[in-house]
């Protein structure tokens, strides 16, 4: 599964985090502005599929090194 979104102009790369309910569930960085998800996420080193179910991601712009305070994205994510 694709997500994308708006270049931020500045970023060097893109900080994704990937929850359910309260539990972070995906964390990664990426130098482009679209990430295609794994089929399988591994939290703290534990393989787990994306079951069904709704997530919410966030994305933040790396800028000079650093993420940036806001996030560029704040989205809910439903997988059947």
């Amino acid at each position: 599964m694709r997500l994308a979104w708006a270049p931020t102009p500045g970023a060097r790369a893109y900080s994704v985090e990937l929850f359910r309910g309260a539990s972070l569930v995906y964390r990664t960085t990426t130098d482009s502005p679209s990430l295609e998800l794994p089929r399988d996420v591994r939290p703290n080193g534990t393989r787990l599929g994306l079951p069904g179910g709704s997530y919410r991601w966030y994305v933040w712009p790396i800028l000079s090194g650093k993420r940036s305070t806001q996030a560029v994205v704040q989205a809910t994510l439903v997988i059947p």
